[in-house]
């Protein structure tokens, strides 16, 4: 993703809780329901970080996708930069 290191230091990227942003269930429903308009939508004009959000079995969009054989959706994540060796 190559971010400068001020943007690293002074805004949370990796979250450290489940759910820690307050569009991270939306975000989650959508990569479940394979809705990956909705979910290029939300990174790309709401919050950029939310490929790193996870739910409380520390389970990323990246692996519910996986998860569920949404390809479509697991390519997406994987150009937006999700993190694949969480």
């Amino acid at each position: 993703m190559k971010l400068p290191r001020n943007i690293i230091i002074e805004e949370v990227i990796f979250p450290r809780d489940a759910y820690y942003s307050a569009l991270s269930r939306p975000f989650l429903a959508a990569v479940k329901r394979n809705d990956v308009m909705k979910v290029v939508d939300m990174i790309t004009t709401q919050e950029r970080y939310l490929v790193f959000e996870f739910d409380e079995c520390r389970q990323t969009g990246l692996i519910w996708a996986a998860k569920r054989n949404h390809t479509d959706m697991v390519r997406i994540l994987c150009r937006l930069h999700s993190r694949v060796n969480f």
